[in-house]
C-alpha cells in the first residue's frame, strides 16, 4: 500500500469533514466519539484480515475525520468566566490591557487590539479578564504603539452585522471577543509591585516601528493616491486607498496586488525571481526564500502575513519543480496544520480560501500553462508573474464567482498589461525610500520615475474599469459550483493519466 494513498485519504477526509462541520458544530465531539470508536472497530477488523485492501485507506480516513472532530470541538468549548465574551453586553466598563496587534490607523478613528488583564464592570467590581478586545480610538491623539499599556474606559459590546457582512467572524478569525466602542485611552501608572515598560515582542515592536516610517517616507516622496497605491504593494497596507481606486482595480480583477495573500507573495517572488534571471531556476529558490523571509519581518509578520508566506512559498516550490505528487501532498499537509490550529479559516476567511485555491491552481495548471506565456520575455519575472496570475486564475474564478457574484471580463486583459509594470514599479518604489534615507532629493529623483510607473497603472486600471460591461454580476450556486470543480479534477487526472501500462508485478509473467 503507497504511503501517499493513505496521506491523501487522512488529508482528504479532514478537510471535508471541517468544511461539512460548520454547519453542526455542536456535534463534533459527540460525533468525534463514535467515529473514535469505529476506528477501534476497524483497527481490529485489519487485525482479523491484514491482506484486506481498503482496510488501511479506511482506518486513515476515520482518524481523518476524528482529527477533524477534535478541531472544531475545541473552538466549540465555552469561554471561561473570566473571558471578556462573558460580560454583559454594552456594560461601561474600565479595561487594562497591553496593545498586541499593530494599530489600524484610519482617518477618522484607530484600532488597536488589547489583550486584557483586568476589567472593572459599571458595578466597580474589579477582576483578572482575558481575551482580546478591539477598541476604538475617534480621538487620534496620543498615538499608541504595539506593546503600550492602556487604561480603557468606553461601552464593551459584541461584534455586530453590518449590511450582511458578518463582522463578528471577521473579527473571531483575529482572535478578537468583544469591541469597546466610544473609548477613551490613557496609559495606567504602574501599582507597587506590578512591571513596568513595554509589552509584547521587542522584535515585532521594532518591525512594525520600521514599516510605519517606511509608510511615511512613501507619503513624503508620492503624492495620492499613488502613495497608499506603493504602499499596498510594498507593504500591504490599505487603508488610506481612496475608494474609487478600490472599485477600479476591484472591477478589473486587480485586487490581489493590494494585499498580502498567498496569491500575492507567489507573483512578488516569481518577480524576484526574475530579478535572477542570470542563475538557473532551481538556483533562485533559496535566495527567493530570503526575501520573502525578509519581506515577511519587514510587514511585521503577523498571522496573516505569515500565512501568505507559507502559501507563497508553496506557489513557487510549485512553479520550479516538476515534482506535482510531492507538491500536492505539502499544500495539503500545510492547510491540515492551519486548520487544525483554526478551522475557521476554511469556513469563513475568503483569503485562506482564495489563497489555498490559488495555490492548488498553480501546483496543477503552472506548467500546464508555460508553453501559452513562452512569447513573453523572462526578464524581471514578467513571464513568470503572468503564468502565476493565469494559473491561479483558473481555479479561483468560480469560487470567486460564488462568493461575490461578480465577474471582471476585463481582467485577463488587465493582467496582461500591468504585471510588466509592477516589478519595474515596486523597485524603483523600494530604492526611492531607501535612496531618501541617504539624500532625500536624490531619493525625490528616484520617486519621480516610479511615480511615471504608477501613474501609469493607475491609468490603465481606470480606463478598462470605464468600458461597458467591464464587471458583470454572476451567480453560481454550491451544485454547480461542485459540478465545475468536479470537470477541473476530472480534466487534470485525465492529463495526468500515464500514456503506457505499468510493469507487471515481480514474479508474475507476461503475456
Amino acid at each position: 500500500m503507497r504511503r501517499s494513498l493513505l496521506a491523501y485519504a487522512f488529508l482528504l477526509s479532514f478537510l471535508t469533514a471541517v468544511f461539512l462541520l460548520q454547519w453542526q458544530q455542536g456535534l463534533a465531539l459527540q460525533g468525534g466519539l463514535w467515529i473514535l470508536l469505529s476506528l477501534g472497530l476497524c483497527a481490529a477488523a485489519l487485525s482479523l484480515f491484514p491482506r484486506y485492501r481498503l482496510a488501511l485507506p479506511a482506518l486513515a480516513s476515520l482518524l481523518g475525520i476524528v482529527c477533524a472532530c477534535a478541531a472544531v470541538a475545541r473552538i466549540t468549548l465555552p469561554s471561561p468566566p473570566e473571558h471578556v465574551s462573558r460580560i454583559t453586553d454594552r456594560s461601561a466598563v474600565v479595561l487594562t490591557g497591553t496593545v498586541t496587534d499593530e494599530p489600524d490607523r484610519r482617518p477618522s478613528l484607530t484600532h488597536y487590539a488589547v489583550s486584557v488583564e483586568r476589567i472593572r464592570t459599571g458595578s466597580g467590581t474589579v477582576r483578572a479578564a482575558r481575551g482580546t478586545v478591539l477598541v476604538r480610538d475617534t480621538q487620534g491623539w496620543p498615538r499608541y504603539r504595539y506593546g503600550d499599556r492602556l487604561l480603557v474606559r468606553g461601552t464593551l459590546r459584541k461584534p455586530w452585522t453590518i449590511n450582511e457582512f458578518r463582522y463578528d467572524r471577521y473579527l473571531e478569525l483575529q482572535g478578537i471577543s468583544a469591541l469597546v466602542t466610544s473609548a477613551e485611552l490613557e496609559q495606567p501608572a504602574a501599582a507597587p509591585g506590578e512591571r513596568t515598560g513595554r509589552g509584547g515582542l521587542p522584535l515585532l515592536g521594532a518591525l512594525y516601528a520600521l514599516k510605519e516610517k517606511f509608510e511615511q517616507r512613501i507619503g513624503q516622496i508620492q503624492p495620492e493616491p499613488h502613495a497608499s497605491f506603493l504602499a499596498g504593494l510594498l507593504t500591504g497596507s490599505r487603508r488610506s486607498i481612496p475608494n474609487d481606486v478600490q472599485e477600479d482595480f476591484q472591477v478589473t480583477g486587480l485586487t490581489h496586488i493590494l494585499a498580502i495573500s498567498g496569491y500575492n507573495v507567489t507573483i512578488i517572488l516569481a518577480l524576484f525571481g526574475g530579478l535572477l534571471f542570470w542563475l538557473p531556476l532551481r538556483a533562485r529558490f533559496l535566495p527567493s526564500l530570503a526575501a520573502l523571509l525578509a519581506f515577511t519581518l519587514f510587514t511585521g509578520a503577523s498571522a496573516s502575513v505569515v500565512r501568505a508566506a507559507i502559501m507563497g512559498a508553496l506557489g513557487l516550490l510549485a512553479l520550479q519543480t516538476g515534482r506535482k505528487a510531492e507538491v500536492r501532498l505539502l499544500i495539503l499537509w500545510t492547510a491540515f496544520v492551519m486548520l487544525l490550529w483554526k478551522p475557521q479559516y476554511l469556513w469563513w476567511d475568503a483569503g485562506f480560501q482564495l489563497s489555498f485555491l490559488a495555490i492548488v491552481g498553480l501546483a496543477e495548471t503552472g506548467t500546464l500553462l508555460l508553453p501559452l506565456t513562452r512569447f513573453f520575455p523572462s526578464v524581471l519575472g514578467i513571464r513568470e508573474s503572468l503564468t502565476a496570475t493565469l494559473s491561479a486564475q483558473v481555479f479561483t474564478l468560480p469560487w470567486i464567482l460564488f462568493l461575490f457574484h461578480r465577474v471582471s471580463l476585463v481582467s485577463p486583459i488587465a493582467n496582461l498589461l500591468v504585471a510588466p509594470l509592477l516589478p519595474l514599479a515596486m523597485l524603483l518604489g523600494f530604492l526611492s525610500v531607501c535612496v531618501s534615507a541617504v539624500s532625500f532629493p536624490l531619493g525625490q529623483a528616484v520617486g519621480y520615475g516610479a511615480w511615471g510607473v504608477l501613474e501609469l497603472i493607475l491609468r490603465i486600471t481606470h480606463a478598462l474599469a470605464s468600458l461597458p460591461s467591464a464587471s458583470l454580476s454572476a451567480s453560481l450556486g454550491l451544485g454547480s459550483l461542485a459540478l465545475l470543480y468536479g470537470v477541473f479534477v476530472a480534466l487534470l487526472v485525465w492529463k495526468n493519466r500515464p500514456l503506457y501500462p505499468p510493469p507487471p508485478p515481480p514474479g508474475e509473467r507476461a503475456g
